[in-house]
């Protein structure tokens, strides 16, 4: 079951990342990373339910980048990051490529071996993308342009990864779908292994319930490097657990939320909360509400211009709620780590952006 040794830190909540950009996405970090960048994640925790996706890191993998930051200066950082645009860059040329390729008529041994460079392609890419948002979320010296370039990188790749995630992995999803007789939705619940395996034999290595199972709920956790997948009440152990050690959870009752100010009006700002966990939440808004989420994407972008104000969970001066608000102007606190947990729909809150502050009134 889960380490009940290791102390998860939230980094992201997400939706409609199944399991097959989870399980190439935690191999990279675990086992690609500190090769590519001279230092990778140990433990990683991905807990999906009903395509609703949080990520953990540990408390050790924090201290242990925390050490890597202090020993790196500016021209360190602003390398790593130009070394992450560079595997972008050639990536995205191959994933074009492939993706050119999922146009035409494939026999299935043609798709195997598109999946298979796929997934070498992707897998790269994650392994890297993560760091400018780890240098965002810690503590650090650098200039002003380091973090500039920090933001700027995290931007480069954000839009590299949502056109893979809208375009590439549907289309590959629809062949997979017609050949193994699996419904869409569903046959991305399969790991690149399984898949390749699959399309060998010519019918699903993984029944239909099992992938039931891993769409309502899956624990896939790596500690020390070591990955393993949990469901059905395993998972739900798993996430029980996290729950109640997660650092800060349990203020339900807080006065007050500290967090970053993204983005500063000239005085504080007084709204209704929505909590927005989807896309489709955020789509149902009608009227100009205090959005508060555990973080937002691209995908969120054209239904923020309104909002009165932004309250997350995650992220830093450089995540993408910092750079909306910075561009629709909308007074934003970020990194606030429990204002989901605390703040619920209909709740009349008062937001100091020039402070960092959020208080329910």
């Amino acid at each position: 079951m889960g380490n009940k040794n290791i102390q998860w830190t939230p980094v992201f909540t997400r939706e409609g990342f199944p399991y097959f950009i989870l399980s190439l996405g935690l191999e990279g970090y675990v086992r690609d990373m500190k090769k590519a960048l001279g230092w990778g994640y140990r433990d990683q925790l991905f807990i999906s339910e009903k395509d609703i996706e949080k990520s953990y890191f540990s408390e050790r993998d924090s201290r242990s980048f925390q050490t890597f930051l202090d020993r790196s200066d500016d021209t360190a950082v602003r390398r790593i990051n130009g070394k992450i645009r560079k595997i972008f860059a050639r990536n995205v040329i191959q994933i074009g490529r492939i993706n050119r390729a999922l146009g035409r008529h494939l026999e299935t041994k043609a798709l195997a071996v598109l999946l298979g460079d796929f997934y070498r392609s992707y897998r790269e890419m994650y392994s890297v993308y993560r760091f400018p948002t780890l240098v965002d979320t810690h503590r650090h010296t650098f200039t002003r342009a380091t973090i500039a370039d920090c933001g700027y990188t995290k931007d480069y790749c954000g839009k590299i990864l949502t056109w893979v995630d809208d375009v590439v992995i549907p289309a590959f999803a629809a062949s997979l779908s017609v050949m193994l007789g699996i419904e869409k939705k569903r046959v991305m619940f399969m790991n690149c292994q399984e898949l390749v395996e699959s399309l060998r034999r010519n019918r699903p290595v993984v029944s239909a319930s099992e992938l039931e199972k891993r769409y309502r709920l899956y624990a896939l956790q790596a500690v020390g490097g070591k990955i393993q997948l949990f469901i059905g009440q395993r998972a739900k152990q798993i996430q029980k657990q996290v729950k109640r050690e997660v650092p800060g959870r349990e203020s339900n009752n807080a006065v007050a939320l500290h967090g970053q100010t993204a983005y500063a009006a000239l005085k504080p700002v007084i709204g209704i909360a929505r909590v927005v966990r989807t896309l489709r939440d955020l789509k149902k808004l009608r009227g100009r509400y205090v959005i508060v989420t555990p973080m937002t994407t691209v995908r969120f972008s054209q239904y923020l211009r309104n909002a009165k104000a932004i309250i997350t969970d995650e992220g830093g001066l450089t995540c993408h709620a910092a750079i909306v608000a910075r561009e629709f102007k909308i007074p934003t606190i970020v990194g606030t780590k429990i204002a989901t947990t605390v703040l619920k729909n209909g709740d009349r809150v008062g937001v100091d952006a020039n402070k960092g502050i959020v208080r329910k009134i």
